[in-house]
């Protein structure tokens, strides 16, 4: 089925406006996005998906373009979306494993990466322990497109484009809804990327959680110079976070960040953080439940609730797709 020449055009003209706004061959983190272009995205990601959706892909606008897969972390959500994504706008995909390259051998980073570059591709997806290590890479490339699939605890912005998305899905608008996020809020990259889009699109946002979970940042440096004070809550007991609250983001405790300093008796954990049937009833009747994923199962979130009516977990899984389809797009400067 071809796409009406209609809808090539609405969202070709979408790419267009992001590229005048974005200027950058680039996606590194969300602090490059105000709340226009924020929206831009939302909405390009929006066309995306409708069009998909309606079995309407003729549209391969990265056919022969390469994309390169180059996780340095375990993924399966981020990765498999990439692929998915750079596959149904046509380009060729390649997935780089550490095990087996050269990088057992001591080649560093930037040597592998000018490798792929040197190989012909067009875009390198990465995700890399060290934070800022997309960054680093930018600055020996020539011609490939640099996005950042997550880097050490900085950031991790294409999750939080699909966050906002599915949220805007099912919220419509998001001015003055209320966001409780729950866990291990200070190792977190989806957090502090998050917060950067929340609040720009106007939500309120409370961070609860045990005391060494909370930020150990100065908050006010991760968020666009517009954005209230009162937007962000710190609050210490869950049960008066969750008051009124619309949307319910537990995260997962990142044993991997925390090396030998981790404190928490897990059996605590769940008695006093985790999200259960108990706990969404103290929550606005219809509240959302969402996770950037993977979910520690029966630790942050009763596993019940992982699939309940209320849960946009899967959702964020199906639109991670459309949103990076997006954001190819919107690095490509010779689309067709």
């Amino acid at each position: 089925m071809k796409m009406p020449e209609q809808e090539y055009t609405k969202i070709n003209k979408l790419i267009l406006k992001l590229h005048s706004l974005l200027n950058t061959n680039h996606f590194l983190d969300v602090d490059i996005l105000d709340k226009e272009k924020l929206s831009l995205l939302i909405n390009l990601s929006k066309e995306i998906k409708l069009q998909f959706q309606n079995k309407s892909n003729a549209f391969t606008p990265l056919k022969g373009k390469i994309l390169a897969n180059l996780f340095f972390e375990s993924s399966t959500r981020t990765r498999l979306s990439f692929e998915i994504a750079g596959k149904l706008l046509g380009a060729h995909v390649i997935n780089f494993s550490e095990k087996g390259s050269s990088t057992e051998k001591g080649e560093s980073l930037i040597s592998t990466i000018q490798t792929i570059e040197s190989l012909g591709a067009d875009f390198i997806i990465i995700r890399h322990p060290d934070s800022g290590a997309p960054y680093a890479i930018t600055k020996t490339i020539i011609k490939s497109s640099v996005i950042n699939a997550g880097d050490g605890q900085h950031a991790h912005p294409t999750q939080a484009l699909t966050d906002a998305f599915t949220l805007k899905e099912h919220l419509v608008n998001l001015e003055g809804k209320k966001i409780v996020i729950v866990g291990d809020i200070n190792h977190s990259r989806v957090f502090r990327s998050n917060l950067w889009t929340l609040t720009s699109l106007g939500m309120n946002v409370v961070i609860t959680g045990p005391q060494e979970f909370l930020p150990n940042f100065d908050l006010t440096k991760t968020l666009p110079s517009n954005i209230k004070q009162k937007q962000i809550t710190i609050e210490h007991d869950l049960e008066k976070a969750l008051e009124n609250a619309d949307v319910i983001m537990p995260l997962r405790i990142q044993k991997e960040r925390h090396l030998s300093t981790l404190n928490q008796n897990l059996k605590t954990y769940v008695s006093k953080w985790q999200i259960n049937e108990t706990k969404l009833k103290l929550a606005k009747t219809n509240a959302l439940i969402m996770h950037p994923g993977p979910v520690n199962e029966g630790i942050e979130i009763n596993t019940n609730l992982i699939n309940s009516p209320q849960s946009l977990i899967q959702k964020q899984v199906e639109n991670g797709v459309f949103c990076r389809m997006a954001i190819l797009l919107s690095c490509k400067k010779d689309f067709s």
